[in-house]
């Protein structure tokens, strides 16, 4: 598998779903978000394209400083409905794709 690319609906998506996380670093919508790496993953079901993104996210502090923490998203994309994974859905990508 290739190293998968972090295209502009995806960068959308995560930009509304990241801060949502109790684990995600920055609480407020002013972040940049850029693709420091990442890993496709063989899915031997082939029903899935499982993905891990590194990603480099950066911050103003409030003493004004910048703060730059670099993140691990594993994401699973899918052609259909995920059933028991529903509630792990993030959104849609412009391949059309779920991404639970």
């Amino acid at each position: 598998m290739g190293k998968p690319i972090l295209t502009p609906a995806l960068a959308a998506l995560l930009r509304e779903w990241l801060p949502q996380q109790r684990w995600f670093p920055v609480k407020t919508p002013d972040f940049s978000l850029e693709q420091v790496g990442g890993l496709g993953l063989a899915d031997r079901t082939a029903m899935a394209h499982l993905e891990v993104y590194l990603l480099s996210v950066t911050s103003v502090t409030a003493d004004g400083g910048q703060r730059t923490d670099v993140l691990q998203v594993p994401l699973s994309r899918r052609a259909g409905q995920a059933g028991e994974l529903e509630r792990a859905l993030i959104g849609q990508d412009a391949a059309d794709l779920a991404l639970p």
